[in-house]
């Protein structure tokens, strides 16, 4: 079978997945990457393709000189202008290597790329999220970053306005849709008014593993993912305020993405309520399985988080998880086993945290935690997934 891969997607855990699938599809599956080249007006223009040594077929998507007018701020409405030719010809190579079917995973602008309406042969696109930006209110809200103010505004509206009708019309063109939790499925269903197939990703038990680590002179626990609002990191920051600062824990951020202004605010508030922050930015998986197994806990609060490989990650290192009780978590978090679902409250985070550090949350010892996710969230098992809905689709097509 052969594979036209599609991604534009920036550091995370999506990206994790793509580089996943890739580095351990079986030989019988013959894989191409295609994607777009951030040149200037994008903040990931140093992303990694998924796997060493793998260097995809590319179209440039470049802001110009346009996108740097007033501070750089129209940059992305530049680029959702642009972003249209970039996938055409992306769909072009495509069209033209005659492949079995096109796997198409987001692009961190408009989520579903246009370009699945472009192509001869059939889609599979795997969405992590709806278009977030598009469906809820407060996430779009929170998401501004630094266009501030009435005409920031208007900035971000022309962006929405060029790229929302892309992700619709993608998502309408497609011939079949995964995703990677059934809360996601849920909100596709809502969104876009068509059913998609759940496909979990897993994560390399080969990296997040339990491991021995020097103890730590400071206990500390573990907040991963951007420093963006949305991922609520400032949460974290206050629920671990109420704790005795006697046995307080300090707190390790771990992100790749950053917005700048939320960070300042997020450290003044860590000053102001003496919680100590330490930051560890672009580390490697090999690094992030040693923190994993050196924190107390993962505290995942991110807002309405579609599914999150962090606490997969976590638990797969033997750590439990502090998360909200909504959205994605409920699937991968199992209360009193793995780790422990509360209500979205400062209170309710911080009596978590504190029930941990004193041993008293009643969750199993770091060595059985992994079984409660194994195997059904390991690589092994989604690849295994991933390959069967894209066999599926050739199968039809060839019936």
């Amino acid at each position: 079978m052969r594979v036209a891969l599609y991604h534009h997607l920036p550091p995370g855990g999506a990206l994790r997945v793509v580089g996943d699938f890739v580095a351990n599809a079986p030989p019988d599956v013959e894989i191409d990457l295609f994607g777009l080249e951030d040149v200037t007006g994008s903040p990931f223009q140093q992303v990694d393709y998924p796997v060493p040594g793998t260097f995809p077929r590319t179209a440039p998507l470049d802001a110009g000189r346009v996108g740097d007018l007033w501070g750089g701020r129209l940059s992305r409405p530049v680029l959702a202008a642009r972003l249209g030719p970039a996938e055409r010809t992306v769909a072009e190579m495509i069209n033209a290597g005659n492949y079995d079917v096109a796997y198409i995973h987001p692009s961190w602008l408009s989520n579903v790329p246009g370009l699945v309406r472009l192509l001869r042969a059939p889609s599979v696109v795997y969405l992590h999220e709806v278009r977030r930006a598009s469906f809820e209110p407060s996430y779009r809200q929170g998401g501004r970053g630094g266009l501030l103010g009435f005409p920031g505004r208007i900035v971000g509206g022309l962006g929405d306005r060029l790229l929302a009708p892309r992700d619709r019309r993608g998502v309408g063109a497609a011939t079949r849709l995964a995703c990677n939790s059934t809360y996601t499925a849920e909100r596709i269903l809502a969104s876009y008014g068509r059913a998609a197939s759940v496909v979990p990703p897993g994560v390399d038990t080969n990296v997040f593993r339990p491991r021995t680590v020097p103890a730590s002179n400071t206990p500390y626990v573990l907040s991963v993912g951007g420093l963006e609002p949305f991922k609520n990191h400032h949460v974290t920051v206050d629920a671990l305020a109420k704790i005795d600062p006697s046995i307080r824990p300090s707190l390790v951020l771990v992100y790749e993405r950053c917005d700048a202004q939320y960070r300042r605010r997020l450290l003044e508030r860590a000053r102001e309520v003496g919680v100590i922050v330490t930051e560890q930015r672009g580390v490697s998986d090999e690094k992030l399985a040693e923190l994993y197994s050196g924190a107390l806990a993962t505290v995942a609060c991110a807002q309405l988080e579609p599914l999150g490989l962090t606490p997969l990650e976590s638990i797969a290192c033997g750590t439990p998880v502090v998360a909200v009780r909504e959205a994605g978590y409920r699937e991968t978090v199992s209360d009193g086993e793995n780790g422990l679902l509360v209500p979205r409250s400062v209170p309710a985070l911080s009596r978590a945290i504190s029930d941990i550090v004193a041993g008293t949350a009643g969750i199993g010892e770091p060595g059985d935690i992994p079984s409660t996710i194994l195997p059904f969230w390991s690589v092994g098992a989604s690849t295994e997934r991933q390959v069967a809905a894209l066999r599926e689709v050739v199968d039809v097509q060839d019936a």
